[in-house]
């Protein structure tokens, strides 16, 4: 007896195919083109972009630090500047404070001296006239020092002298009034302050009086003062 086989068996037609569904080979998740993997050029290649990472930020840090220097020195010097120029205007308005404070008290200083300098010539004056009338031949000094400044061979000298001068000299000096020459004489003026002196020649005149000879002193001392003022400076 001959045993057939499944294959042997007839095979049945399917007429009514309308519930079969048509099968579909699975999707196994691989690329239908075939890849390939190289791990070495992967590394050096992760390596070159580490190299080129890190020069890149040392790059950027030091372009960074760069800019700041810049930027700090362009702020230094800028605020230099300004800074300069404040001092410069503060100064500039210091002196012209300092210039207007000045006027006033130069203009005081001025005055203060000039009524000390008036306040000790009237003293001085007071003085002078108060010794002349202790002593009145203290006359005799001032016609000396006024003759000493006539010049050599003067001729015509006349020394007008207040009338109590004038007797007092003349008595000292054993003159007789109605017994002088022409080349010089003792005469007695009202208009000459007591213990003043005005000596005439034919060409020059010597004015002695008080205030005369107390503003020549006073000028020599001033001027001594001031002289002595610029050798300290």
């Amino acid at each position: 007896m001959v045993t057939k086989t499944r294959s042997d068996q007839p095979i049945k037609l399917i007429r009514n195919a309308s519930n079969v569904n048509s099968w579909k080979v699975p999707e196994l998740g691989f690329s239908s083109a075939p890849s390939f993997h190289h791990p070495a050029e992967e590394e050096e290649q992760a390596s070159n972009e580490e190299v080129v990472a890190e020069v890149s930020e040392e790059e950027l840090a030091e372009i960074r630090e760069t800019a700041r220097q810049e930027g700090l020195k362009i702020g230094r010097d800028e605020g230099l500047k300004i800074a300069q120029e404040e001092v410069t205007n503060q100064l500039t308005m210091l002196n012209l404070v300092m210039g207007k404070l000045a006027e006033p008290l130069k203009e005081c200083k001025d005055q203060t001296q000039q009524q000390l300098l008036e306040l000790a010539f009237a003293i001085a004056r007071q003085i002078v006239r108060r010794e002349l009338r202790q002593d009145p031949t203290q006359i005799i000094a001032v016609i000396r020092e006024a003759l000493k400044l006539l010049p050599a061979g003067a001729e015509g000298i006349v020394i007008s002298l207040h009338p109590e001068d004038a007797n007092k000299v003349t008595s000292a000096l054993s003159i007789d009034p109605s017994n002088q020459t022409d080349n010089w004489q003792i005469k007695s003026d009202p208009a000459v302050e007591r213990g003043s002196c005005q000596v005439d020649t034919h060409n020059s005149k010597i004015d002695a009086s008080i205030d005369k000879q107390i503003a020549v002193l006073f000028s020599r001392i001033v001027g001594g003062e001031r002289a002595g003022e610029s050798t300290d400076e």
